[in-house]
């Protein structure tokens, strides 16, 4: 057998690796696989072709032969890989087609030759496995999703639904079906999902009429725009119920050209309710902030605006109605300018969120100066900023005249109880004084120190003690609330008072007691009193039973018959009882009308008086006992009028003219003028005491009288300070009138001057029985004459005469017609 050559066995060999890549190509790389198949090609195909063209070579037929089967063994090994290469390429793209289609199931075998088809199969079949577990997943959830969607769907309160076109047109043309309705529909418009399904309208006829034009335009602008869809409105369900829903929901543009509707129907009526309500609220909020006389504002921090103000705050700050709120520099410049600074310091705080509550004084746009309160509540974000200011105004500005008022009047109180003409003590429940006015520490000539070291048993006359604790102690169980009794004290230098003990008992709210309110009155006064007038009882006891006594002597005398024979002698015994019984109607007369003066229940009517009409009843009254007298009775008339009790003053004058002319000797002259006074007269300011009737003596003096006396005249009762004189003539503020009587006669000393016009005072005892006066004359006239705002008194020498005056102001006093 003839040797093969070298190179003819390689490529054999090459050649038969060809057929077999399992053993040899597995695991090269794409790029060996298709190169070196190719070269071994090239290199035989070359070699062939040199020997055929080079005859040179001189290779023997067999080689040649061998040659050729190995080129073509070559080529077949090429195609072979090559085809194997190919129908693996083939096999990936077809499972990728499969995957591509959904088949996730197909897989790529990974043992290829080809070390890149290998790796491309892995990962293809790694994709193909990650696609399948995503897609598992996606349809569990979806899966689940569905099922949560169809429970949701029966149990939510909302109608989820899908709405698709069936037929485009405008908006009275549309129409369309549902697609999807979810269970709540049952619920909210009362209608079935089949009905919904099966007709639209049945759906969309629920809408209110009055809200179905809004609702399709809103639709219409929908679906040109694609825009969401928001929309609310009312419907009215078959049984007539009227609900409020909202409709949200987002269009799609399908293929078709249609537009469907994904969306949700919920019912708000509950939120409407509330919304109305909130509405409600706010409104009564307004009519309860515009209705109320306080201020109300809101302030927004951020923005330096006033948000909201009430009438009432315009009103408070003198703001017109329609004007809007100052800034809050406009406020701040308003504001006094003592308060400013201390308001700007309140309002720094207020920003560090403290409440604001300050007063201070604001003067108005128009310049009225007011007091106001500000309170403020500052309301902070999350981050403890403050963002707005929520506060009330209040016009405090009586409050503050009320205070100012109050302090006065305490003050007033203050002094009241410091200066009160009685004493004043506050005592403690055990005795111990806590506080004393001047009254008392003058009346026990101790000081306010003092008497606060001691208690009040300490000063009690020992005979006085045990009444005065008994009744501290009923006040201090509550056995009674008040007590008085009539006591005596002993003061510094032992002398003994008698006073008026008036106590009340204060208490807490429990009952408690606190301390106790003690007036006493020094009653020494008082006591004199009595004892005066026990004394005028008893006078008066004396001149009833004289005069009665004589009458009853006289009746008696006639009675018995003892005159019988005797008429001379019976008559004069009826003169005594007619006399007698004449001076006691007149003395029970006199007595009645000064009681009645003294106590005040008479009344005068006052009416305008002609003064010369007043002097003419006067002189007609005692003309008759002027002519048994055998006195010359002078009047000189004014023509004025005055403002009087035309019967009181002819009283008067009556019984100053019956005075004189009874103590004037006969031949002698009685005067009663009157003229006008403006000023320098004595004689307005009225008559002190409680004076009466007395001897005046005789007439005598001047015929018509000048201006009377000045004060310091030795006849004047300057001098006396006794509650039971006179006082001082003074001169008249207002245009008067001044009467004078004058007489002659004997005139009144001194010493009697003072007390002429007190009751029962006379200047000679014996007067009354030969001048047949009561006593009571002239302190009537007094009485009267102080009632008409005058004075009256008497100036006079003895052994001369006197002159009574008497002044009646001219004008008409004010509060009479």
């Amino acid at each position: 057998m003839p040797v093969r050559p070298a190179s003819i066995d390689w490529v054999i060999a090459m050649a038969s690796l060809q057929t077999k890549p399992s053993l040899w190509f597995r695991g090269l790389s794409l790029y060996w696989v298709l190169t070196v198949p190719l070269v071994l090609s090239i290199a035989s195909s070359t070699v062939l072709v040199g020997c055929l063209l080079y005859p040179q070579m001189h290779l023997a037929p067999r080689s040649m032969l061998w040659l050729a089967l190995g080129t073509i063994a070559g080529a077949i090994s090429q195609g072979l890989i090559l085809r194997r290469f190919l129908a693996q390429l083939n096999q990936v793209s077809q499972v990728s087609r499969e995957l591509a289609a959904g088949h996730l199931s197909h897989r790529l075998p990974t043992d290829n030759t080809v070390v890149e088809l290998s790796q491309l199969a892995r990962a293809i079949n790694q994709l193909a496995d990650q696609t399948q577990q995503s897609l598992q997943s996606m349809q569990t959830a979806l899966t689940a999703s569905e099922q949560w969607l169809a429970q949701y769907s029966q149990i939510s309160p909302s109608m989820i639904y899908t709405y698709g076109e069936v037929i485009e047109g405008d908006i009275s043309g549309r129409q369309g079906r549902f697609e999807y309705i979810s269970a709540a529909l049952e619920e909210i418009g009362e209608i079935s999902v089949e009905a919904g399904l099966q007709d639209a309208n049945a759906v969309r006829g629920l809408i209110h009429p009055d809200d179905a034009a809004a609702y399709l335009a809103a639709e219409l602008e929908s679906e040109q725009t694609l825009n969401s869809f928001s929309h609310q409105c009312r419907i009215v369900t078959p049984s007539g119920q009227m609900k409020w829903v909202h409709v949200q929901s987002q269009p799609q543009r399908r293929a078709d050209g249609t537009v469907a509707w994904h969306g949700v129907v919920v019912d708000i009526s509950s939120y409407k309710q509330a919304e109305v309500a909130l509405q409600e609220s706010e409104i009564r909020f307004r009519q309860l902030a515009e209705a109320v006389e306080e201020g109300f504002f809101v302030y927004d921090v951020e923005a330096s605006h006033y948000s909201y103000v009430n009438p009432a705050y315009r009103a408070i700050q003198g703001i017109a109605p329609d004007a809007g709120p100052d800034s809050e520099a406009q406020w701040l410049a308003r504001i006094h300018p003592d308060d400013r600074d201390r308001i700007v310091v309140a309002l720094a705080r207020e920003l560090q969120g403290e409440n604001f509550d300050e007063e201070y004084r604001y003067t108005t746009p128009n310049g009225e100066l007011r007091w106001l309160r500000s309170r403020a509540f500052p309301l902070l974000d999350g981050m403890g900023k403050v963002v707005r200011v929520v506060g009330t105004v209040e016009n405090i500005t009586e409050r503050k005249r009320t205070e100012a008022a109050l302090r006065q009047s305490e003050a007033l109180f203050r002094s009241a109880f410091d200066d009160a003409p009685i004493g004043v003590a506050l005592v403690d429940p055990t005795g111990r004084f806590l506080r004393v006015n001047r009254y008392y520490c003058d009346l026990l000539e101790y000081s306010q120190d003092e008497l606060l070291q001691i208690s009040f048993q300490d000063l009690i006359h020992p005979e006085d003690l045990a009444a005065d604790l008994a009744g501290l102690e009923q006040m201090n169980q509550g056995m009674i609330q008040t007590f008085q009794m009539e006591k005596r004290l002993v003061n510094r230098s032992g002398t003994v008072i008698p006073v008026f003990l008036n106590a009340s008992c204060v208490r807490d709210a429990d009952g408690t007691p606190l301390y106790s309110i003690r007036h006493i009155q020094d009653i020494r006064d008082r006591l004199e009193v009595e004892r005066i007038k026990d004394e005028f009882v008893s006078i008066v006891s004396h001149e009833l039973r004289t005069p009665i006594t004589s009458i009853e002597g006289s009746i008696q005398l006639l009675g018995s018959g003892i005159y019988a024979n005797r008429p001379e002698k019976a008559r004069n015994m009826l003169d005594i009882a007619m006399k007698n019984s004449t001076r006691l109607v007149r003395l029970v007369d006199d007595i009645l009308s000064f009681e009645r003066l003294e106590s005040g229940k008479v009344e005068l009517l006052k009416e305008p008086c002609q003064v010369e009409d007043l002097m003419r009843q006067a002189e007609d009254s005692v003309q008759s006992l002027a002519d048994t007298a055998a006195v010359i009775l002078i009047v000189h008339p004014l023509q004025t009028t005055c403002y009087a009790a035309p019967d009181s003053i002819v009283q008067v004058l009556t019984n100053l003219l019956s005075n004189a002319i009874k103590f004037s000797n006969p031949g002698g002259k009685v005067v009663l003028d009157a003229r006008f006074e403006v000023g320098g007269v004595g004689g307005v300011g009225g008559v002190g005491g409680v004076g009466g009737v007395g001897g005046v003596g005789g007439v005598g003096g001047m015929e018509k009288p000048t201006s009377p006396t000045s004060p310091t005249s030795s006849t004047s009762p300057t001098s006396s300070t006794s509650p039971t004189s006179p006082t001082s003539p003074t001169s008249p503020t207002s245009p008067a009138i001044l009467f004078s009587v004058t007489d002659h006669g004997r005139g009144i000393p001194p010493e009697k001057v003072e007390t002429i016009f007190d009751q029962f005072q006379q200047v000679d005892v014996s007067d009354s029985r030969q001048k047949g006066g009561t006593g009571l004359g002239l302190a009537i006239c007094k009485r009267i004459v102080l009632q008409h705002q005058g004075q009256i008194w008497v100036e006079s020498r003895v052994g001369q005469g006197s002159t009574f005056y008497v002044t009646l102001p001219l004008a008409q006093e004010d509060g009479h017609d």
